[in-house]
């Protein structure tokens, strides 16, 4: 009995943390898809790589995000172990499936400085959930994982791997 409530408690932990996953990933999705991507700004790491090469390309932005992706994921499994990859490929994958998905949306504003603004708070409150999603990788991997400067969950959006906040924006011509 007691077995059973400790496996129906960490099975409502883990979804709980996939919850919030999905929710990040979904929050990192409207910035680049409906704030800066169509308003040609592009935010530093992947995802601004990404969203430079879709001008010189027919490829998506998400989709190039998961293309550049994957050897950064395969170098995590390597360093953090295959339940830590789990998470971060469900991020990848949802965040890949959303950005495609609210594309063909378009801009919700053309104003470069209110897209540049609320894009880059949609990326900060993910930051939150970010932070949030440290301490649930640390306890749904059962190891003592060193973060220091890597945001599990959007690790793979950005090569440093450092917290994405409104820096290096570009405008592109």
């Amino acid at each position: 009995m007691k077995r059973l409530a400790s496996e129906t408690k960490r099975m409502m932990k883990r979804m709980r943390n996939y919850g919030l996953i999905t929710m990040a990933a979904l929050i990192y999705a409207i910035a680049i898809s409906l704030f800066l991507d169509p308003n040609n700004i592009a935010p530093g790491g992947i995802t601004g790589v990404a969203i430079l090469l879709k001008r010189f390309t027919d490829i998506s932005v998400g989709t190039w995000n998961m293309l550049i992706n994957i050897p950064i994921v395969i170098l995590g499994l390597w360093k953090f172990g295959y339940k830590f990859i789990i998470s971060t490929m469900y991020a990848l994958i949802w965040i890949t499936v959303f950005t495609d998905m609210l594309a063909p949306f378009g801009a919700v504003t053309n104003d470069l400085l209110i897209a540049s603004v609320i894009g880059g708070g949609l990326m900060a409150i993910n930051t939150k959930k970010q932070k949030q999603m440290r301490y649930a990788a640390e306890s749904f991997s059962k190891t003592k994982l060193e973060f220091k400067n890597l945001n599990p969950i959007l690790a793979v959006a950005d090569v440093t791997g450092e917290d994405f906040v409104v820096r290096d924006w570009f405008v592109l011509t």
